[in-house]
């Protein structure tokens, strides 16, 4: 895993993991590359991340066996949000909202 000028990259190699992932509070994280492997979670917190912009990530994602959070990121599209996250079962509870809004 690497967190360097405004990325998180890395966990290309995680696939299925009831790993929590909680990414949240980082002033300056712009863009989340990785997961690109990833199929279920224990759980996973995106949340509170001023500059964040982008999620090129967890395509294959498709459980969530706890809580699925995705909220307070002012620069990440609502739309963008819920198209990524929107298909995914979660066994718990689902919050994708607000963030930017949708134009």
């Amino acid at each position: 895993m690497a967190f360097t000028k405004g990325e998180i990259r890395g966990f290309d190699a995680l696939s299925d993991s009831e790993t929590n992932v909680q990414i949240f509070e980082n002033p300056s994280l712009q863009t989340i590359e990785g997961f690109s492997a990833t199929r279920d979670l224990g759980s996973l917190w995106i949340v509170d991340n001023a500059k964040l912009t982008e999620i090129d990530g967890f395509h294959l994602l498709s459980r969530v066996w706890g809580n699925l959070s995705v909220y307070d990121n002012p620069l990440f599209s609502q739309c963008t949000a819920t198209e990524r996250f929107g298909g995914v079962v979660v066994d718990d509870t689902r919050v994708i909202s607000p963030n930017k809004p949708c134009p």
